[in-house]
């Protein structure tokens, strides 16, 4: 509570968000549309449509219970704006999923800018969760480094491999509370 209340958590993903929580509106033929306050497409289906969501992190049910490619993504997303699937408008979709996917990372980057304002000593994010991806995009946005916590946590010589990032707070857990080293 004190973390998101002070900036420093901002709870927003790559998989369940709902695009409405992301933006109000977003551009379609050159004009911002309004989004409606429904829950037709998710966070998943915008970086499903711009191939950034990994495969691993695609584990949550479609808004609609179909199927998870960028077709059905681009349904979900037309209703959203009270169109229906058309394959000529896939540019349009594309183009919206990229500016939903920047208004994101700039809610994140606006407390990330607020923090180094608090402390300039700050120099490197850390990464963890499916949507490491785009902590990374934002710390090359900033000039910042990045590091995978998976990188942070995990000792070399125990063999796990970056996923363990997508279990963060459960792995950081167990290394809490054990004696590696």
């Amino acid at each position: 509570f004190d973390r998101l209340v002070s900036g420093e958590l901002v709870y927003t993903g790559v998989v369940r968000s709902c695009v409405n929580t992301l933006c109000r509106k977003i551009p379609y033929k050159n004009i911002m549309v309004p989004l409606m306050a429904e829950y037709f497409c998710t966070s998943a289906d915008v970086y499903r449509i711009l191939e950034w969501l990994p495969d691993r992190a695609d584990y949550g049910s479609t808004m609609d219970g179909r199927a998870k490619d960028k077709v059905s993504s681009m349904t979900r997303l037309a209703r959203m704006i009270g169109k229906d699937y058309n394959p000529d408008d896939d540019l349009e979709w594309n183009k919206a999923c990229e500016y939903i996917a920047g208004q994101q990372m700039q809610m994140v980057e606006k407390s990330i800018v607020a923090i180094l304002s608090i402390n300039s000593e700050v120099k490197t994010l850390v990464s963890a969760g499916v949507g490491a991806f785009l902590v990374k995009l934002i710390a090359e946005r900033l000039s910042l480094d990045c590091v995978n916590f998976a990188k942070c946590i995990v000792p070399n010589n125990i063999g796990f491999d970056d996923i363990v990032s997508d279990c963060a707070p459960a792995v950081a857990l167990v290394f809490i509370n054990s004696n590696f080293n």
